[in-house]
């Protein structure tokens, strides 16, 4: 009944009239998969700009959106803003199923699952189902609490559903690569020890050989098609072997990142602490117990994967780097303790009035890419379909809603011969050899445009 009110809820809410209030779900880099799916979809190539081939992505959410905008084309041209909304469509259809799994997880451990769930509910949009439109952590999130669900049921009925949980691993890998280092290792070592023992051997020996053969295709495919076994983006951003903690934990204390990054990061490791200091060893035995474990080594594999950005990334924690392991910290919490024993209405008064503050004060009256937004109408009104344009920053939405080829400075979602070029010194002559003969900075003051928009002077 809930998920299929959020179902309509999320269908009317998907075409709303005001396309930049739904823009302000996004991120700008959200753009750089839709628009780089498109352009696959449309025969056009791995490309974001229609300049330079790119591989700055994950592949399976890029897939997903490559066949999802392959079928749109069969029924509708493209235009930015409809395609844009069926995205929105698509991140609710994912929370929903997300929930959806939930719920049944909930419905085979706990007792009370109608009120664990109720009250699970309103945390969960706010850390997951209100953000991050058009990137790939809420795949991720339902990727793994489908996983969730098969662990439960497998201790449930004392079965090993091996198959399903390859896939699903193999899946959460090819949604986020880099989980190969933190994550992956940990659901796979913690599945192992509460998996029947005489599964056991089989269970490591398939998951590391499957891991091993789709691991060794995607650095293959890498390397076939864009001359470099890694992925672009993450060839600019990694760090090592310079280590940049104490520089990226200081950015986390900064605005915008303290009130999202920074709290879910200290959310996640004050529910390790919980679990800690309340392990209770015998309990793990019970099946209960087992699940209790799984969540935590999740989440201890998803400290691991924000330390190792934190030390290794150039840029730091993105926003939508922390959805994941808040999820999972909120999973653990309501799985390892019983959050309804006390005070439930009150408990739910309390949620509910933080999803509503947290809903007007970050979506409602946020306007942050409302500039962004008038900015790409504006360039599309001054410049041709065929006119290459260089820009350094918000080139997502820019280049998403403009429909013209935006090349991005940054060289994230940029090819690895441009990258080549700026490590030269040879921006300039990357410029020429292009023929990129216009330059774009985006501006809030959206009627300066024509003065920020100059030809390059060669």
């Amino acid at each position: 009944m809930i998920i299929s009110i959020l179902l309509t809820a999320g269908f009317s809410f998907a075409f709303l009239p005001s396309i930049k209030f739904l823009i302000n779900f996004a991120s700008d880099d959200s753009f750089f998969y839709i628009k780089t799916a498109y352009n696959f979809s449309s025969g056009n190539g791995s490309t974001f700009d229609l300049v330079n081939p790119t591989n700055g992505y994950h592949p399976f959410w890029f897939i997903i959106l490559s066949v999802y905008f392959l079928l749109l084309n069969l029924f509708a041209n493209f235009d930015p803003e409809f395609f844009y909304r069926t995205v929105v469509l698509l991140q609710f259809v994912i929370s929903c199923s997300t929930l959806y799994f939930i719920y049944k997880s909930f419905k085979i451990l706990k007792s009370d699952y109608s009120k664990n769930f109720i009250l699970f509910c309103f945390p969960f949009m706010i850390l997951v189902s209100t953000r991050d439109f058009g990137v790939e952590s809420p795949l991720l999130c339902l990727l793994f609490s489908i996983l969730l669900y098969v662990k439960i049921r497998e201790i449930h009925l004392d079965k090993t559903f091996l198959i399903y949980k390859i896939l699903l691993v193999n899946f959460v890998f090819l949604t986020r690569t880099d989980l190969i280092f933190s994550v992956i290792p940990a659901l796979i070592v913690v599945d192992y020890f509460t998996t029947n023992k005489i599964e056991r051997r089989n269970l490591a020996i398939v998951y590391l050989l499957t891991l091993v053969i789709v691991l060794i295709i995607y650095l293959v495919i890498n390397t076939i098609c864009f001359g470099n076994a890694m992925t672009i983006s993450a060839t600019i951003k990694n760090s090592f072997p310079k280590f940049l903690l104490y520089q990226n934990f200081s950015l986390l204390l900064q605005p915008g990142y303290l009130t999202n990054q920074f709290i879910k990061f200290i959310f996640l490791l004050l529910a390790l602490i919980s679990f800690i200091l309340n392990f209770k060893r015998k309990s793990i035995a019970s099946a209960s117990g087992k699940i209790s474990l799984f969540l935590f080594s999740t989440c201890l594999g998803s400290l691991i994967f924000l330390m190792l950005n934190l030390s290794f990334n150039k840029q730091g924690l993105r926003e939508w780097y922390v959805t994941f392991p808040a999820f999972v910290t909120l999973l653990t919490i309501f799985f390892s303790f019983n959050v309804i024993k006390k005070n439930y209405s009150q408990k739910i008064l309390l949620v509910s009035i933080c999803f509503v503050t947290y809903f007007y004060l970050t979506r409602v009256v946020n306007s942050k890419w409302d500039s962004t937004y008038a900015y790409a109408l504006k360039l599309k009104e001054v410049t041709n379909f065929d006119d290459k344009i260089f820009q350094m920053d918000m080139a997502g939405i820019t280049g998403f809603f403009s429909q013209r080829k935006v090349i991005n400075g940054d060289g994230l979602i940029n090819s690895f011969e441009y990258l080549d070029y700026v490590r030269n010194g040879n921006l300039e002559q990357y410029l020429k050899d292009k023929k990129i003969y216009f330059y774009s900075t985006h501006t809030e003051e959206v009627d300066s445009i024509q003065n920020e928009f100059t030809d390059l002077m060669y």
